[in-house]
C-alpha cells in the first residue's frame, strides 16, 4: 500500500511538472508573439508603402513606374539613334553613287577644227568641229545640231541661240555614239557665197558665227547637253583661221 502511494505521488508530481513546463512554453510563445503582432505589422505596411512610393513618380498627372518609364525612354532613344544611323548611311551611299557617276559618266566637249575652202563659181566654206568624249563610258544617242551665220565681230549679249527652226530631218542634225576617249567631227558648210561678201570676210569686217548643241545619253540613262558657240575669222592666203569662243552658250550639264 505504501509502495502504491509512492508511485501515485511520483506520477502526480511528474504530471504537475509537465503541465508547468507546457504552460511555461506556451506562455513564452505568447509573450514572444504578443509584442510582434501589434508593432511589426504596421511597420511592414508603412515600409511597403514607402517602397511603392519610391518606385513610382507622377508625370503629367499620371502615376508611372520609374523602371518602366526609363525603359520606354531608352527604347525611344535607341530607335532615334538607329534612324539617325540609317539616314547617315543612306546619305553616304547616295554620295558614293553620285561620285561614281561623276567619275564614270560621259563628258562631251566641242573644239574647233580645220576649215576647208573651195572656190569654183562661188566660194564654199566647210567648218569641222571636233566632238570628243572625255569620260570613261560611252555617250549614246549623240545628236548634234548646228547653225552658221555671217555677221560682224560683235555678238550681242542675249543673242538668240535657239535651233528650233531646224527640223528633225535637217541635214545639219546627226545621230551617233562616241566611245570613251574617242572623237568624231561634225561638219557645217556655207554655200553660195558671192564674191562681194567674200571680200568683206577677207577684210575682217564680217566673220562666221557657228553655234549649236550636242545632246546625248550617258550609261545612267540621263540626258546630257553641251552647247557651243564660235566666231571664226577667216584667214587670208597662207594664214590660218582664228577661232574664238563667245561669252555665252559654251556650257554643259
Amino acid at each position: 500500500m505504501r509502495f502504491l502511494f509512492i508511485i501515485l505521488s511520483m506520477f502526480m508530481l511528474t504530471g504537475h511538472a509537465g503541465a508547468q513546463e507546457t504552460q511555461r512554453v506556451v506562455v513564452t510563445q505568447d509573450n514572444y508573439a504578443a509584442p510582434i503582432a501589434p508593432h511589426e505589422e504596421p511597420n511592414a505596411r508603412v515600409q511597403n508603402e514607402r517602397d511603392e512610393i519610391s518606385e513610382y513618380w507622377n508625370l503629367l498627372g499620371h502615376r508611372l513606374k520609374i523602371t518602366d518609364t526609363l525603359l520606354v525612354l531608352f527604347t525611344l532613344l535607341l530607335s532615334f539613334a538607329t534612324g539617325a544611323l540609317w539616314w547617315s548611311t543612306r546619305k553616304l551611299v547616295q554620295g558614293a553613287d553620285r561620285t561614281a557617276e561623276r567619275q564614270l559618266r560621259a563628258y562631251i566637249s566641242v573644239d574647233n577644227g580645220p576649215i576647208a575652202f573651195r572656190q569654183a563659181k562661188r566660194a564654199l566654206f566647210e567648218f569641222r568641229l571636233h566632238i570628243t568624249n572625255n569620260g570613261l563610258t560611252p555617250a549614246n544617242n549623240v545628236r548634234i545640231i548646228s547653225n552658221v551665220a555671217i555677221t560682224n565681230s560683235n555678238i550681242p549679249i542675249g543673242f538668240d541661240y535657239s535651233l528650233t527652226d531646224l527640223p528633225m530631218s535637217s541635214p545639219f542634225r546627226s545621230v551617233t555614239s562616241v566611245a570613251p576617249r574617242q572623237s568624231m567631227f561634225h561638219s557645217r558648210m556655207v554655200k553660195r557665197m558671192p564674191v562681194s561678201e567674200l571680200r568683206l570676210i577677207s577684210s575682217g569686217e564680217n566673220i562666221f558665227h557657228v553655234w549649236g548643241q550636242v545632246i546625248y545619253d550617258d550609261i545612267y540613262l540621263r540626258n546630257r547637253q553641251t552647247n557651243f558657240s564660235f566666231i571664226i575669222f577667216a584667214a587670208r592666203r597662207r594664214q590660218e583661221a582664228v577661232w574664238h569662243r563667245t561669252e555665252e552658250h559654251n556650257n554643259s550639264n
